[in-house]
Parts: C-alpha cells; sequence; structure tokens
C-alpha cells in the first residue's frame, strides 16, 4: 500500500517479477533508459494482449526497424 491508502498492482501482473526484471533491464541495456523502457512495456503489452505473438509481429513489421527487431528477438532470448 502506498501513504493514499490505495494497493499498488504490478504494471505486467501475468508476467512473473523477475522475468518482467530481467527483460526491463536487458531492453535498457541495449536501447538506454527510455527506449528500452517503451520497447519493453510495448512487448509487454503485445504478449498480454495475444500470447501467440501475433501482435508483437504486426508491430515489427509496421516500425520496419532492423534494430528494434534484434532487441526483440534479444528480448525473447530473456522470456525462454
Amino acid at each position: 500500500r502506498d501513504p493514499t491508502g490505495v494497493t499498488m498492482q504490478p504494471l505486467w501482473p501475468q508476467i512473473p517479477p523477475s522475468q518482467r526484471i530481467a527483460i526491463e533491464r536487458e531492453a535498457r541495456r541495449l536501447a538506454g533508459y527510455r527506449q528500452g523502457r517503451e520497447i519493453c512495456d510495448r512487448l509487454l503489452r503485445h504478449l498480454s494482449d495475444d500470447p501467440t505473438g501475433n501482435r508483437v509481429n504486426t508491430w515489427l513489421r509496421e516500425a520496419d526497424d532492423p534494430r528494434l527487431n534484434s532487441i526483440v528477438q534479444q528480448l525473447f532470448r530473456v522470456l525462454r
């Protein structure tokens, strides 16, 4: 609980904290603090919405960014 009495919920409750932290750290290491967090959040949101990974594939295809593709591939290695 925070001082206002509101119970805080983790941003991604369906992902084990140790795994989420490892993904965030790796993303920030690869892409910098701000962009790493943005990439991590977007990846986790897409995986939460669609565990098959189709939304992730669509996102990467639309972004058409080889560096983003490389970062996301490395983050998937952390997930496994």
